[in-house]
């Protein structure tokens, strides 16, 4: 099992490398796709099921989600709340004791946001997030029950932006929806409870959504409860 996670590791590093290299060896300046990432993490989240040698496992987490634009303000009046409520689910298979596969779906939460030109024109609206991702995760025992991970995937970001404004005598309103794929990555603590139950805390963090020209970042700092099957 380990040689064949570390084969797929190896050939996702040999796409890497391929992406910042164009076909005369010259090294580009872009960002490689985080699509091949998604399909290696597939590949290998496939073997490790068939292979049938590890554990199953669920979870839920609520907590503290942030999403912001970074739309520049134009001489406008803005005001953004960009601190919400998010939770996730996710499911994953642990390969073996120190490293898992994990699929997850989870809500970030909105932005609420409005503006002011004058006092005779003025609008307001929601910027909501919300991820499918697939992650490969490092995990490290601590003392005790204790015990860290990290994690690095991609995610299938959807941004959902409506704004409604007015000014005299005319009023009207904008929906757009825009789905990309971008890179995913966390870090957390997990504490072992009795009965194959853990408590987890997390941090996650997904790469810039857009909706028009507008940038979107999010994340999520979550508390939830695991369980292994």
């Amino acid at each position: 099992m380990l040689c064949a996670f570390l084969f797929y590791a190896i050939v996702a590093w040999h796409l890497f490398l391929m992406q910042l290299t164009n076909h005369n060896g010259v090294k580009m300046n872009r960002r490689p796709s985080s699509k091949y990432l998604g399909l290696i993490l597939c590949v290998a989240f496939s073997h490790a099921a068939m292979a049938g040698d590890g554990a199953w496992y669920a979870g839920a987490a609520v907590g503290s989600g942030y999403v912001k634009d970074d739309a520049p303000d134009s001489g406008l009046a803005v005001t953004r709340d960009s601190t919400t409520t998010g939770y996730k689910l996710y499911a994953g298979y642990q390969i073996m004791p120190n490293m898992a596969i994990e699929g997850a779906y989870t809500d970030v939460g909105k932005e609420k946001f409005a503006w002011r030109y004058s006092a005779t024109e003025s609008g307001a609206g929601t910027i909501k997030v919300k991820a499918l991702s697939l992650s490969a995760i490092a995990i490290a025992p601590l003392s005790g029950n204790f015990s860290a991970f990290a994690k690095l995937g991609v995610a299938n970001l959807n941004t959902n932006y409506n704004e409604s404004w007015s000014q005299t005598g005319y009023a009207a309103t904008l929906s757009e929806k825009k789905s990309k794929t971008v890179a995913h990555y966390g870090a957390g603590i997990t504490y072992a409870l009795q009965k194959g139950l853990a408590i987890r805390a997390e941090f996650e963090a997904f790469g810039k959504g857009k909706v028009g020209d507008t940038a979107i970042k999010s994340r999520l700092l979550s508390l939830g409860l695991q369980s292994q099957f």
